[in-house]
């Protein structure tokens, strides 16, 4: 098994921080892409950085075994603020509004003369003057976003997955194992009304991983 593009860890980062005993690559593998894509449903977007590019109609054919979506067809933004899926925002190649393409939106935290404002660090896109187009995916957008290795908040991410890995490897076979006792041997289970909480993930991870979180508000 190989890993996926999504995944926050290697082989490589588990050697150099893992003391334990050598893990068979496969199921290392296996279990990096697991984690990696746990991470990312719980934070509600992808995190590691990629290119994201839009697929033009003639692609767009369930019998194109090379077809891929992407998140980079969007609709206009009610209002004047527009956000990216993910963040950090790393670049922008081309940014348009149905056909019309804005320039002023390939810079960096940069006030554009025509009202365009864009902050990376948070994938918000501001047009001061509002989106006067109404249609429905008529936003397209070349661009990279999420974290890369040159990203401090992305060493907090491969830390975080390696201890829920590490985590996986040295849990109990009783998932729900709160705490236990030698000699006269009992054990208490955390409440099953209280799980869904975890989301698979220790306290720890848990809460940590919250940071990184993508809230959506209707």
């Amino acid at each position: 098994m190989a890993l996926n593009p999504n995944a926050i860890i290697d082989s490589d980062y588990w050697g150099q921080v893992y003391t334990g005993a050598d893990r068979d690559p496969e199921q290392l593998d296996e279990l990096i892409n697991f984690a990696s894509s746990l991470f990312e449903s719980f934070c509600n977007r992808q995190l590691v950085e990629r290119v994201y590019t839009y697929v033009s109609d003639d692609e767009n054919e369930e019998n194109n075994i090379f077809y891929k979506p992407e998140y980079t067809v969007f609709d206009a933004p009610i209002n004047n603020v527009f956000w990216f899926p993910t963040y950090p925002v790393k670049s922008i190649t081309s940014f348009s509004i149905s056909g019309s393409v804005i320039t002023e939106a390939i810079t960096t935290d940069y006030t554009a003369t025509d009202g365009y404002i864009l902050k990376k660090s948070i994938g918000k896109l501001i047009y001061a003057y509002g989106f006067d187009y109404s249609y429905l995916q008529n936003i397209y957008i070349v661009w990279s976003g999420g974290y890369s290795v040159n990203d401090s908040e992305f060493s907090i991410l491969r830390h975080l997955c390696f201890l829920f890995i590490k985590d996986l490897i040295n849990s109990p076979k009783n998932m729900t194992l709160k705490s236990e006792k030698i000699g006269q041997y009992n054990y208490a289970t955390i409440p099953t009304n209280l799980l869904s909480r975890f989301y698979g993930l220790s306290p720890f991870v848990f809460n940590s991983l919250k940071k990184f979180r993508r809230e959506v508000f209707a």
